[in-house]
């Protein structure tokens, strides 16, 4: 009996980003039994992935990539580089899908334009009419619904191998937490505006005098150490930083910590939608100016958050399961036109 050929997908990415793939090395033998057969730094797939840097210097050395071709784009925020150069290769007719950390749901909003090739940092700029707003970007070229549906929030950003000692956290209850409300990370961005966003978010949590909070601004915790500062805490909050999401998030949720984000409603991650329904985070205002009621409100029904939050985590652990990744990838990949 004749045996179908094997679809071999190369993935060609800069070292230190292989982990946001490793998801596909755990599910080997399922994508092979599928039809698909995944190979790392290997440019001689039926299908290519480069990530877009990676890319350029081998069409440099090389020339055009022809092939049917995923690009991947590090960049951790949801908006689409405003210049030409990656908007051209979005619309290579061989590029077939691309690959983000997180996307937009409403695919007009990559048309938007941006500050600091971020969507997030020009709505933070116009709420408050900051002088940033003078710096917005209109992209250099406009997508149509048809590129933008290319655009896919893949790799699945809580599959990394980052995450592997989270996922061994033993539940703590939030009532035998010693902190309320805990936030760690730098204020130091490059982008003034964002210093200033993560800045204040600090400062509200610091006027919660009558409430047991812990604020370390800058990296004072080392990583060793962060499962078991953020298991001490009943909520956690995570400021936009270069991208909407943080890794935090994933963290915080993994550790059994309320999550409080700024509004994340327009953004898309891979396979566990963790900002699809406001019942897995809780939403802060852009400025953080309502945070005492926030946590006002989780403290008087602690229980009922402390629900939400461990069905919140029970969810994306299951959707760790080998099962769940392999049928999310393919259900994406066997829709794209190869």
């Amino acid at each position: 009996m004749e045996v179908a050929a094997l679809l071999k997908l190369s993935i060609n990415v800069e070292e230190g980003y292989e982990g946001r793939f490793h998801y596909l090395k755990l599910i080997s033998n399922q994508l092979r039994d599928a039809g698909i057969d995944v190979n790392f730094q290997n440019d001689d797939g039926d299908v290519l992935l480069f990530q877009a840097g990676v890319l350029e210097e081998h069409e440099a050395k090389n020339g055009p990539v022809t092939r049917p071709m995923l690009v991947y784009e590090r960049i951790a925020c949801a908006a689409l580089s405003v210049s030409s150069k990656h908007r051209k290769l979005l619309a290579r007719p061989n590029v077939i899908g691309w690959l983000k950390e997180t996307s937009f749901r409403d695919w007009t909003t990559y048309n938007q334009p941006v500050v600091s090739n971020r969507y997030h940092v020009g709505v933070l700029a116009k709420s408050i009419n900051d002088e940033a707003a003078n710096e917005l970007v209109e992209p250099a070229m406009q997508i149509d619904a048809d590129l933008a549906r290319k655009i896919i929030a893949a790799p699945p950003i809580h599959l990394q191998s980052r995450y592997d000692a989270y996922r061994l956290l033993d539940r703590r209850k939030l009532k035998t937490r010693k902190v309320d409300v805990c936030c760690a990370g730098t204020t130091q961005y490059g982008t003034e505006l964002l210093s200033r966003h993560r800045y204040i978010a600090a400062q509200e949590i610091l006027k919660l005098q009558d409430r047991a909070t812990i604020i370390g601004t800058g990296r004072v915790v080392p990583g060793p150490e962060f499962p078991t500062f953020l298991q001490s805490a009943k909520m956690f909050v995570s400021p936009y930083g270069y991208g909407e999401y943080s890794w935090k998030d994933f963290e915080a949720i993994y550790a059994g910590c309320v999550l409080i984000k700024p509004p994340m409603s327009g953004i898309r991650v891979g396979l566990f939608d963790l900002y699809a329904e406001k019942r897995h985070h809780v939403e802060a205002d852009l400025w953080y100016s309502n945070l005492r009621e926030i946590v006002t409100e989780i403290l008087d029904n602690l229980g009922d958050y402390e629900r939400r939050t461990e069905q919140t985590r029970q969810a994306i652990l299951a959707s760790s399961h080998p099962d769940e990744i392999t049928r999310d990838f393919l259900g994406w990949f066997k829709q794209l036109p190869l």
